[in-house]
């Protein structure tokens, strides 16, 4: 019973002063990959988008997403293992008496109930995002698996995924046990966050495993639509654009109404993926050719240019427009396109 109150004194502990986080409290730290600096080009843009920008995601700033926009040095984190001891699974979330590492969606217990299986060693496939986003748990959580089922029996705690995340699981052969409630006298968390060499290796890893699934289409062009699924974010002449692009001999994609067998069989190899930035774009970005470009089309309340570390990792190039403000919606300027997909070309 006193075990079971694991989960409310490692929230308090903060409120007490003391550290709950699992870097301040381990039981053992060591260094999978080692962390890199390189100089990464700009993304191409033009100049005068920039003052349309408006509003970035509450987590950050349009001075920093503009600095990771233009380039330049660049330091990447490394890849670090944490060891915990005597852990409970609590809610979709780990706990021991010192440390909290929040994983699902769902609010923290205040007490863990006893638990459904014992585990002696296991490592961590899920991460926060990955559980929110689907495009972070495209991008990290299945790298993430890759790494952990190098260190021990890689868990999960995506207890109800969606039909694309159980059908990438099956093509990839990545699926790990999935727990809800557990003990573990051992268990490894990854900060897998930097976009080191470690992590460009296991994104090619993933790309290598869905090319020996199915035949490369060739280098086509594509346009990802954004679809209603998701944050609101509507790109109010999305069909214009996808006649413009048509001439230009791009396949328009509507994720929502196929499964990840058939997007993966239009995105593999692309050489150029175009569409509203959001997660559905991670669909091309995962599986596109490492010669291609990117070309994420931004609403201005809401830029961001985080899918350029990845490009950057990976040596995919980075494009963006920002759109025009129509209320809460945009548009984009189909000229401007066409002048942006010029330069690429």
């Amino acid at each position: 019973m006193l075990r079971s109150l694991a989960p409310l004194v490692s929230r308090v502990r903060p409120r007490l002063g003391l550290a709950n986080s699992v870097e301040q409290n381990h039981h053992r730290r060591w260094v999978i990959a080692a962390g890199t600096e390189s100089r990464v080009p700009p993304a191409i843009f033009e100049e005068d988008d920039l003052a349309r920008i408006d509003g970035v995601p509450e987590e950050d700033t349009i001075a920093g997403n503009v600095a990771q926009a233009r380039g330049g040095l660049v330091q990447h984190r490394p890849t670090v293992a944490y060891e915990l001891r005597n852990v409970r699974l609590a809610g979709g979330h780990l706990c021991t008496w010192r440390a909290f590492h929040r994983i699902s969606m769902k609010s923290p217990p205040v007490w863990g109930r006893t638990p459904e299986r014992h585990f002696e060693d296991a490592a961590l496939a899920s991460t926060h995002y990955g559980q929110k986003y689907f495009g972070h748990w495209l991008s990290d959580d299945l790298p993430l698996k890759l790494a952990a089922e190098s260190l021990a029996p890689p868990v999960s705690v995506l207890e109800s995924p969606t039909p694309h995340q159980r059908q990438y699981l099956d093509i990839l052969g990545l699926a790990p046990l999935v727990v809800g409630n557990a003990f573990f006298s051992r268990i490894i968390i990854l900060d897998d966050i930097g976009q080191n060499d470690f992590k460009r290796q296991r994104y090619e890893v993933l790309r290598e495993r869905l090319r020996c699934q199915m035949a490369s289409p060739g280098h086509r062009k594509v346009m990802i639509l954004r679809g209603k699924s998701g944050q609101r974010r509507a790109l109010l002449n999305e069909s214009d654009i996808a006649i413009a692009l048509a001439s230009r001999g791009f396949t328009a994609l509507d994720p929502d109404g196929l499964t990840a067998t058939q997007i993966a069989q239009v995105c593999l190899d692309a050489q150029c993926v175009v569409g509203v930035e959001g997660s559905q774009l991670k669909h091309g970005l995962s599986f596109m050719s490492q010669q291609g470009a990117l070309v994420v089309l931004q609403p201005p309340n809401r830029f961001t240019a985080v899918q350029k570390g990845r490009c950057d990792c990976e040596g995919i190039r980075y494009a963006f427009q920002v759109g025009h403000a129509v209320g809460a919606d945009f548009t984009i300027d189909v000229d401007a396109l066409h002048r942006l997909l010029d330069r690429l070309e």
